[in-house]
């Protein structure tokens, strides 16, 4: 990733900003008239295996390549993103889908999916502008002594 960062990105988009990085990912601020293009020279480096069909650039060509990078949003721009602290983050793009224009993305780690289901992108953004104490209630299924529970958990 340091590699790519700097030997790659930070090249071909020296004004572009890292606004933050997950484990495996990097999400950058870019302002050039044709990104996709500009990245598309330099496909060798990265994945378009999960670009729809039909799309220009898509292309099977490093799919499932262990280091090359491909795009959460499927080419889609990131109109907005919020990002509350390592590993919750939420943001919403846009789609050439008619009938749904806008989507969003939430991420929180150590919560089920059935718990995160209902958190949405305005909520991350409150919780930027106001920040207040939230809680969740998150409920799994362990095991103690050989005897399994039902456990819930109440997340700050």
């Amino acid at each position: 990733m340091f590699r790519f960062h700097y030997d790659f990105f930070m090249k071909i988009c020296p004004n572009a900003r890292l606004i933050f990085t997950d484990t495996d990912s990097l999400y950058y601020q870019v302002e050039v008239d044709d990104l996709e293009k500009l990245l598309f020279e330099h496909r060798d480096l990265l994945d378009y295996s999960d670009y729809p069909a039909g799309h220009p650039f898509k292309s099977d060509e490093n799919k499932m390549v262990i280091g090359k990078f491909k795009c959460e949003t499927k080419g889609a721009p990131i109109i907005e993103i919020v990002c509350l602290k390592p590993k919750m983050y939420s943001y919403i793009y846009k789609q050439d889908n008619p009938a749904q224009p806008i989507k969003e993305k939430t991420k929180i780690k150590g919560v089920s999916r059935a718990a995160a289901k209902d958190l949405r992108h305005a909520m991350y953004l409150e919780q930027l502008n106001k920040p207040k104490e939230n809680y969740l209630t998150n409920r799994r299924i362990g095991s103690k002594l050989h005897k399994i529970y039902s456990i819930k958990v109440f997340i700050s």
